[in-house]
């Protein structure tokens, strides 16, 4: 399956899921064995949304992403030929992110609208190097684009998504 198929199919599930209000628990908890099960055959694509985020640049090519208000649950993917879904809870997946990318630090793509215009965004493509949980405040995110000539906003943004790449399972 391509990736706009990918695409198309998590944007509806997001567009389904827009009144999700409540934490989902995965059926089993996202522990060391659910770690090692996201890391080992099939192919993950997570989608993690937050009303509100600040972009601010460290150096030419890195940028610290700090969300707050972050929905309760991350949507879970895979593609062909095992076609399952799952929704984690976004605290530990995101307590778990490093652990989850050891191998290699995962692709994205950033959504938003907001700055100044509140409109839309095109897509950005980033690398998420590292991400840092402050516990009850926000998370923060250290990236940087995947191309050299991304331009990445500076400030507010709001309705932020992240498509983060797969992770082997």
């Amino acid at each position: 399956m391509s990736f706009k198929k990918i695409t198309l199919m998590t944007l509806f599930l997001i567009t389904s899921l827009s009144s999700y209000t409540m934490a989902v628990e995965a059926t089993s908890s996202l522990n060391s064995s659910a770690t090692k099960s996201l890391t080992s055959s099939k192919q993950w694509l997570f989608v993690l949304s937050a009303q509100k985020g600040r972009i601010i640049k460290k150096s030419d090519d890195t940028f610290e992403l700090s969300l707050s208000r972050l929905d309760r649950g991350v949507i879970a993917i895979t593609d062909e030929p095992f076609r399952k879904s799952k929704i984690l809870t976004s605290t530990r997946f995101l307590n778990d992110f490093n652990q989850i990318f050891s191998q290699a630090k995962p692709n994205a793509v950033l959504t938003y609208s907001g700055l100044l215009t509140g409109k839309k965004s095109p897509p950005i493509t980033i690398v998420i190097q590292n991400v840092t949980v402050i516990p009850n405040f926000k998370v923060l995110l250290s990236l940087h684009p995947l191309s050299p000539n991304t331009v990445l906003p500076k400030g507010d943004i709001h309705e932020v998504k992240l498509f983060i790449d797969a992770a082997t399972e």
